[in-house]
């Protein structure tokens, strides 16, 4: 017993100390952690529809998300993933990852043209579903600011 209780007391003192170690690094930005749903035209997006949170300034990094199957979203920032986005405002970009390389994805002529009447539609698509005009920062007129108390945030495309 006394063995016993010379191995254990050590041991326990060191498992104590050792309760601080563990503790959770974060290696991301401080990040709002926000999700939603996209809809195109009044309708929930597809799935594999890529969100970006584009930085309008300095001081935020990029945030990307993508759609599920109900059009539902949620943002990781940075190149480690850090769920959520960082507060500050941002322009909303938007594609379809499921149509390709970027070459294809920016040349969706078929797309733009009314099967009717053979004429290009007024809304040019990126993808298929997604406007062209959210396919870059210069062309989105889709504008977000986020909080800290931002959790839910609905994006519509038309």
């Amino acid at each position: 017993m006394k063995n016993t209780m010379k191995l254990f007391i050590p041991l326990l003192v060191l498992s104590v100390s050792c309760l601080g170690c563990g503790a959770k690094k974060t290696n991301g930005p401080a990040t709002v952690k926000v999700t939603g749903t996209v809809s195109v035209n009044g309708s929930p997006a597809k799935e594999n529809i890529q969100i970006t949170f584009h930085p309008i300034g300095e001081g935020q990094q990029t945030a990307t998300g993508k759609t599920d199957g109900n059009g539902k979203y949620s943002l990781f920032t940075g190149r480690t993933g850090t769920p959520g986005v960082m507060a500050g405002k941002y322009k909303i970009l938007a594609r379809d990852i499921d149509a390709g390389d970027d070459e294809s994805y920016m040349d969706q002529t078929e797309d733009n043209v009314d099967s009717a009447s053979g004429s290009e539609s007024s809304t040019p698509k990126v993808g298929g579903e997604i406007p062209e005009k959210y396919s870059s920062a210069e062309t989105s007129d889709h504008e977000v600011e986020i909080t800290s108390s931002t959790t839910t945030l609905d994006i519509e495309l038309k």
